[in-house]
């Protein structure tokens, strides 16, 4: 079976070769799995008695990992080391909380999925390890605003292969989208509550020396804890607000036909988005880190096999899950940096014959509205089609 690597993986795999340490940060779609496997590949084929471990943040992660090494390698080369599984192997895959109890200085190449999850100094001992032949760190996003993303690109030596979100599509690697505001007004009485609570916030962070104070202040702290009331009481106001349900209602209405997946913040939030969708009889489900492993495979299982249309979740597939038949996003809430909208965007981008859509619902004249601002910059620059509607 021949298998044909992209233009971009042809290109950084020949650069891993010649330096032997890389980081590849290659948007979600592209084939940055793949390309580690022909990595694997090339080095077996030169070097049979070649070790690799392969490291994931989380379980859902490597479960995708060893149905795509077993296509290459067949169960002898395979093993991963979680729980109660503990088994070594020329190809072992661990996660970063079982890595700890590995005895990683009897493999030869190291492998990290999602690298930019690697920053704590427990991760990076492993990295600064001198045994490794070769290292290979792969994400969508590096970069982390501390800057803590510094270390980890020096212990590759700088060496960054990067392919973005717009050399895909450009290249017929990733689908094509269409971008979608859709803004909400505040009644008047929200307006006004919602302008009391973000002056106390303000007066009272500026109390406690301002936000980057307050997020050092213990835990214990009652100034942290009135902090905390107000920003979900302002949170609950925003996400909540009634006509933003209605907006969802109606897109998720208008686009029933396509695969859905709505990005929010609150699991609370994510069920009474469903009881919304309920009300136009749409079959939607929650997925969350909540539930137990068994549920979620079941749920996605579900989706797949085409039992319901539309996904609800907060951040827990924002990276690692790979769903093909997902087309549309709805980011009803998020977080204001472009890493996390880069990695949900992602989830709708592989290849179909129609374009893919997303669809951001905010409130104007809210913190919302210059999240919604970061993201709209950056994505409707690169959008087949962008468009802006009133609610």
């Amino acid at each position: 079976m021949v298998f044909e690597l992209r233009e971009w993986q042809k290109q950084a795999l020949d650069k891993l070769l010649e330096s032997k340490v890389m980081l590849a940060e290659v948007a979600t779609g592209c084939g940055k799995t793949f390309f580690a496997i022909q990595f694997i590949r090339k080095l077996i084929d030169e070097n049979p008695d070649m070790k690799f471990l392969v490291v994931v943040p989380k379980l859902v992660i490597m479960n995708g990992w060893l149905k795509e090494l077993y296509v290459f390698f067949g169960v002898d080369k395979l093993s991963c080391f979680y729980g109660e599984v503990k088994e070594y192997s020329q190809i072992m895959i661990t996660t970063t909380s079982s890595l700890s109890n590995v005895v990683t200085d009897v493999f030869d190449v190291l492998i990290i999925d999602e690298a930019h999850n690697f920053f704590s100094k427990r991760l990076m001992s492993i990295i600064k390890q001198e045994h490794w032949k070769y290292k290979l760190g792969l994400s969508a996003t590096i970069y982390n605003k501390n800057y803590s993303h510094m270390e980890l690109e020096k212990e590759f030596q700088f060496n960054k292969f990067t392919y973005s979100i717009a050399q895909g599509i450009k290249d017929g690697v990733l689908n094509k989208y269409e971008w979608c505001d859709i803004e909400i007004k505040l009644d008047y009485i929200s307006q006004s509550e919602y302008e009391e609570i973000a002056a106390s916030l303000r007066q009272t962070l500026a109390m406690c020396g301002g936000f980057e104070r307050y997020l050092k202040l213990p835990a214990n702290d009652p100034r942290k804890a009135k902090i905390n009331k107000l920003f979900d009481s302002r949170n609950k106001l925003i996400y909540n607000y009634k006509m933003k349900f209605e907006a969802l209602r109606a897109t998720v209405d208008a686009n029933r036909h396509r695969k859905i997946i709505i990005f929010n913040q609150y699991n609370a939030t994510a069920d009474l988005i469903v009881q919304e969708l309920n009300k136009i009889k749409i079959d939607s489900r929650v997925i969350n880190s909540s539930l137990e492993e068994k549920e979620k495979t079941k749920r996605i299982d579900d989706f797949n096999n085409n039992k319901f249309n539309v996904l609800v979740t907060t951040k827990m597939f924002d990276e690692g899950y790979n769903l093909e038949a997902l087309d549309l996003a709805i980011i009803f809430s998020g977080e204001s940096n472009v890493k996390q909208s880069i990695q949900r965007v992602g989830r709708i981008l592989r290849l179909k014959k129609y374009n893919s859509r997303v669809f951001q619902i905010y409130c104007v004249k809210t913190f919302e509205e210059k999240f919604a601002e970061t993201r709209t910059n950056y994505f409707k620059e690169i959008a087949e089609k962008y468009n802006k509607l009133e609610w």
